[in-house]
């Protein structure tokens, strides 16, 4: 098979494998494809079901690695797709931060959410995502560092325009933060 059947074939069987249930089983060849094509544009959602089968395996260190490698991969070749690595960025950090959130474990949320800062520049993306960590902070008892957090939304205010700052989504979290 040329590259790009060979990998749609070892994607499908371990995503076939993941969609029956058998999460175990299912790690391995995911690995595997990663090994193999590891700037595919089907690697970020890769590993966004490592993530998950980890979950489902009741082992969330190991879906915090993952959603961590992820977080922090940088694309280099000239054929990907980066809207695509993008979306699976922001869906599997966002999943697994929010998850660890409601469960309580800041630690692990915050970690997310600060790989999270340097997905994109847009006040859309990172607003919300400084709310976050200000929020994980304060649940921590760190009130000086949610303060910091919160802080950068509010500077950040400085240079947006007129019509962002009356999107309203923006306008409740600046006044939140």
């Amino acid at each position: 098979l040329v590259d790009e059947d060979h990998q749609n074939v070892l994607f499908k069987f371990a995503y076939t494998i993941y969609l029956a249930g058998n999460y175990t089983e299912s790690i391995p060849s995911m690995r595997s494809f990663l090994q193999n094509f590891p700037e595919s544009d089907l690697a970020p959602e890769t590993r966004y079901l490592l993530s998950e089968s980890y979950l489902k395996l009741n082992d969330p260190k190991a879906a915090l690695k993952e959603t961590l490698e992820l977080l922090s991969s940088e694309v280099s070749k000239i054929n990907t797709s980066p809207g695509t690595w993008l979306y699976w960025k922001k869906r599997t950090g966002n999943r697994l931060a929010n998850q660890f959130y409601q469960e309580g474990n800041y630690m692990d949320a915050l970690a997310i959410y600060r790989a999270m800062t340097d997905i994109s520049n847009e006040p859309t993306w990172t607003w919300p995502v400084f709310y976050q960590i200000g929020l994980c902070y304060e649940k921590l008892g760190m009130k000086p560092k949610a303060i910091e957090a919160y802080k950068i939304i509010a500077d950040d205010k400085n240079h947006l325009s007129e019509a962002e700052l009356n999107d309203p989504t923006l306008s409740s979290i600046l006044e939140m933060a």
